[in-house]
């Protein structure tokens, strides 16, 4: 490999960087700081009644703004980490 392929490739390097940088942000723009009911529905892939059986049951946090429900971030995020189960195979 030569220094003129070494450089381009070093530029598209940097380019690339850029642009993961720039897909980052916009990521981090989106998330949103609550989540209705229906979104988490959505967004985890269950059913209204499963998410009324955890709100019920106490496994995930919410506040109530007149008859909607809303799931902060961090209420999502607890939950997932209080419901997680590490694997239990080896990777060896």
């Amino acid at each position: 490999m030569d220094d003129l392929q070494i450089n381009e490739l070093i530029r598209q390097i940097a380019s690339l960087r850029k642009e993961v940088k720039s897909i980052r942000k916009l990521l981090l723009q989106k998330r949103k700081p609550c989540y209705t009911n229906q979104e988490l529905i959505d967004l985890l892939g269950v059913s209204a009644n499963t998410v009324r059986k955890w709100r019920d049951d106490g496994l995930i946090g919410y506040s109530k703004a007149g008859g909607c429900y809303l799931y902060s971030l961090a209420d999502i995020e607890k939950f997932l980490a209080d419901t997680h189960y590490d694997s239990f195979i080896s990777e060896d």
